[in-house]
């Protein structure tokens, strides 16, 4: 039988994703790094590495600015170490398979949750967007104190931030994007400029 998970909206409520039946807690020792916001981990009572990927953020891809810098810092954090690991559900890869357990994983197969090691508050993830080596990117849920986190890093021009408005977001990148934020409404206002003017000297 296959389940829809909860799309969460907000990763601030632990109560509430304690109760999808996708959601556990486990351990997980980090045994390489992919990138800056993907990791692989064996986790407790288990001896081959699974991918996890760090709900909440998205770091810059290694052949961008700041993606070897993002990765270099995860490793820091992570790499070799023992950490709480909360799995969450934030598609529909939820199966239930009569009464066994149910596994939750992303469109590329991978787990998503939040590296903690301690306080589910004080995540790998958020200290990664901190670090201004992420960006909060709720498509995997907002994770609490992601959106501050990237407000401080933003005021202190780290990182991502160095340029006023920030580099190409990865998500953009991924799909052949070449501009900034800042850059895309500056391209779209001089179009918009341009048919104006060629509309009024149409008319004229």
């Amino acid at each position: 039988m296959t389940k829809t998970a909860r799309n969460f909206a907000f990763l601030d409520n632990l109560d509430l994703i304690r109760s999808d039946p996708g959601y556990y807690e486990t351990s997980a020792w980090v045994v390489a790094i992919s990138d800056g916001d993907t990791v692989h981990a064996v986790l407790e009572g288990t001896t081959e590495p699974v991918k996890v990927r760090l709900a909440g953020i998205d770091a810059p891809e290694l052949d961008q600015d700041y993606g070897p810098e993002s990765k270099s810092l995860l490793e820091s954090l992570v790499l070799g170490k023992r950490l709480n690991l909360h799995v969450i559900c934030t598609g529909s890869n939820l199966d239930c398979e009569g009464g066994n357990a149910c596994t939750c994983t992303d469109l590329y197969g991978r787990l998503v949750g939040v590296l903690s090691e301690g306080s589910w508050r004080n995540s790998i993830n958020k200290r990664m967007v901190e670090a201004g080596l992420a960006y909060d990117w709720p498509k995997y849920g907002m994770l609490e104190g992601c959106h501050n986190a990237q407000r401080r890093a933003r005021s202190k021009r780290i990182g991502i931030w160095a340029r006023f408005g920030g580099e190409v977001r990865p998500w953009s990148h991924r799909h052949g994007g070449t501009q900034t934020p800042i850059e895309f409404m500056k391209a779209k206002e001089e179009e918009t400029s341009k048919a104006e003017a060629e509309s009024i000297g149409e008319a004229g």
